[in-house]
Formats: structure tokens, sequence, C-alpha cells
């Protein structure tokens, strides 16, 4: 799934402008509002992964500013502020927003976002490395120089693949990461994800059957090595007896 994008900005012109941008460098999810009040039924309804936010609208200087608290009461998430007036730095930098872009700076904005991903999650270095990033119940994968959210209940299996790992999804999706299939198993941090083969761990959510040699994931059969049988077998007993 790709990152959901709120944008709020006034002025359709520049909206379209910032659609056409950010369309261009994959970002399709976008969530477009031209008013406060169309952003706020924006976040209750479906909450963004980051906020694009005009500072200003028509009677309110604060317009944005006062969207991105009300982001930050819900959950905390990369805040990038734009605004065609200079001097409005000094009231988006008391909400510590993770970028701000003077209009009508659209690559500025696109850049912006990546490096607004990185600073807003740099928190934990662990859970961060070139392409991928690693928060509570998802992880952001980059592709063509997209990020990409997937949902960890949601990815079916893991392979290994020669110094990268294929992340393989139930929507038929796959993500290629470089990684080793160990260091990915201890970001992701999952007791549900096992290793049932020296090239493949799988997510047990999504195990229809199994037997001593194969793992039923989908339409997938997958093969199970004897160390592997056994940890399905006392994952299986510890959830079911």
């Amino acid at each position: 799934m790709n990152m959901k994008i709120l944008v709020m900005e006034d002025d359709p012109f520049i909206v379209e402008a910032l659609k056409i941008h950010l369309n261009k460098e994959g970002y399709y999810n976008l969530n477009l509002t031209t008013s406060k009040s169309e952003a706020l039924k924006s976040i209750q309804s479906d909450f963004p992964d980051i906020a694009i936010l005009d500072i200003r609208e028509p009677g309110d200087k604060e317009a944005g500013v006062n969207i991105a608290k009300h982001i930050k009461s819900i959950e905390s998430i990369p805040i990038i502020y734009i605004s065609s007036y200079p001097e409005d730095k000094n009231i988006a930098f008391k909400t510590l927003p993770d970028a701000y872009i003077l209009k009508p700076n659209y690559i500025g904005v696109v850049n912006a976002i990546e490096l607004a991903i990185f600073k807003f999650y740099k928190k934990d270095t662990s859970n961060v490395n070139e392409n991928t990033i690693f928060i509570r119940d998802y992880i952001f994968v980059k592709k063509k120089g997209t990020y990409f959210k997937v949902k960890k209940s949601d990815i079916l299996y893991v392979k290994a693949n020669h110094g990268y790992i294929d992340i393989h999804t139930n929507s038929n999706d796959k993500y290629l990461m470089s990684s080793t299939m160990k260091k990915f198993a201890e970001q992701l941090n999952d007791s549900l994800f096992l290793k049932v083969h020296k090239s493949y761990y799988i997510n047990f959510r999504q195990v229809s059957a199994f037997n001593s040699k194969t793992v039923i994931i989908g339409e997938n059969e997958l093969p199970v090595s004897k160390p592997g049988y056994e940890v399905l077998l006392n994952l299986s007993n510890r959830i079911y007896t």
C-alpha cells in the first residue's frame, strides 16, 4: 500500500501541481483538501502517514499549524509545512515540523517527504536502514524511490535472495530489500514470523496447512526443514491447545 499523504492547500492550482509532482514520484494515495474543515474530515475518516500543510488559509493565518496540533493529539506523524510567506517559519517552528518549504518549490516538497520520514523515525536507528523503516505494526519499504506502507500481518513470507530478501504480501506485491534474513527477523520483532527453512521466514497468521515437508500459505507451497517443522508444531500447540 502506497503511503497515505494528506495535502491541505487552499489554492487549487497548487494542489494540482503538487498532485502531478507527487504522482510522478510514485505517490498516488493522496487525500487532497483545500481547507481546514476538509482536512479535519479527511483525518477523521482516513488518518494519514504524512501531512503536507499550507500554514495559511483565507481568514486564518495558522490553519495548517492548528491541523498539525490536531494530528499530533491523535498520533505523531511527519509534518511538512508549505507557505508563500517567509515570516511564517516563526509560527511553524513552534510546532517542530519535519520540514518547512516555501511555495512554489514543488520538487522541494517531494524531496522533503523522504527526509521527513527519516528525521521522524531516526529516534530508533536500529529499525531504520537505507530502504526500509520498521514501526509498530507496519514497515515502510522503498521501491523505485517511493515508500510503500506494508502491514506486517499482510506479509505472507520472506525469501532469501543472494544478499537480499523478497517480501511477498497477500496483495501479490513483492518488495526487494537489502538485508539478511536474521537482520530482518530481528527488526520485525514478531513472534508469529517463523524460520521454517534456511531460505524462508513465514507469517504463521497466513498458514492454511503444513506437514513435515511443506507449508501452504495462500497459493504458495513452501519447503519446510526438520527444525522448521518442529517450530511450526510447537507454535501450533501453544496457540491451539
